[in-house]
Order: C-alpha cells, then structure tokens, then sequence
C-alpha cells in the first residue's frame, strides 16, 4: 500500500494517495506498532500528502503523534539517524504550531553528524533538510554551503527532478541572502 501510495504521490493522484497512505498506516500500527521506522515513514508521507491537499489540521495532529512517538535516544540503534530526520523534517513544515527551526537544525545536525560517524558521509536529504531547517533559522550563509554539500551528494542516477529542487532550494537560499545584504541595517 506504501509503494501504492508513493505511485498515486508521483502521479499527483493526492486523494488516491491519502487512501493509500491510511490504510498502510492502519496496518502498520497494528502489526509493527509506533516504534518501527516504517510506521514513521508512512505516518510523514501521509501528512505531506495531507498538506498537499490542504488537510493542515490533519498533518498537524499527524506530526505531533509522530513526534511524540519517535525515540530519539541513541540507544535507539540503527533507526536513530531515521528518526532524526524525521524530528527535524517534520519541525520544518510550513504549519502554524508546528515550525521549529532552531530544534531542527539540532535534530538534523545530528543526524548529519550520526551518518558521518557511521557512513563517512551524510546523505543529501539528510542535507537538503538541514540546510532548509538552517535557512529557517536565519543562517541563510550556512544553508547555502549545506545546500551545495547536498546537490554535491546526489548520485549521477539521481532524478532530474531531486536534482532540480535541490538546486531551487539553492537559488532560494542566495536569492535571500542577496535580498537581506541589499537592506539597511535598522
């Protein structure tokens, strides 16, 4: 039902997808419970499909459950950097109530940090999304050097169209940061 999901998401087939994303979560929760990375995965790609069909309510009560149920300690094992990413995409949503930037950065610093220890390398959504939680925070010069780090990052095989977001995001970091050197200071 996930990869259905993920199918109807590409397709833009949003209501279809939320379909999809429910039921897979409905048997996630039942059969591996809130502490599995695939309950995770399901309950952020059904909230971003809510988002995208502007259920905001819906996302909103669907993040705070996530993150009130993702472990965070590193005792966690091999889940932790997931569940990192996951604290830190989620405190990124445009959703009254929800955005935190500077927790953001603090969770996808870490996970960054974790999968360097582990891989020697970070992967670049883990990037992309630091950099976005960074640019939120107001440290636009540092999202722009994590933001190249990312697109750096992108296999050859990557899709033209992660490639090409990746490289929006970049344009959206200088373009803001060109736009708050060009203000008077006051």
């Amino acid at each position: 039902m996930r990869n259905l999901g993920l199918f109807y998401r590409k397709m833009g087939r949003y209501d279809d997808a939320c379909v999809a994303y429910e039921k897979e979560l409905l048997t996630r929760r039942a059969t591996k419970g809130m502490l599995h990375v695939g309950t995770w995965r399901t309950m952020r790609d059904l909230g971003a499909v809510y988002e995208r069909v502007g259920r905001h309510e819906d996302a909103l009560v669907l993040y705070r459950e996530l993150l009130a149920n993702l472990p965070i300690a590193p005792e966690f094992g091999d889940d932790l950097p997931y569940a990192q990413f996951s604290v830190a995409w989620v405190l990124t949503r445009d959703i009254e109530g929800l955005r935190d930037p500077d927790r953001a950065v603090e969770f996808a610093q870490r996970d960054v940090d974790v999968a360097r220890a582990k891989k020697g390398r970070a992967d670049p959504r883990s990037l992309d999304t630091l950099a976005l939680a960074r640019h939120l925070a107001g440290d636009t010069a540092g999202a722009i050097e994590t933001q190249k780090r990312a697109i750096a990052r992108l296999s050859p095989r990557a899709a033209k169209t992660v490639r090409a977001a990746y490289e929006a995001n970049l344009r959206t970091y200088e373009a803001a940061l060109r736009e708050r050197g060009s203000q008077p200071d006051g």
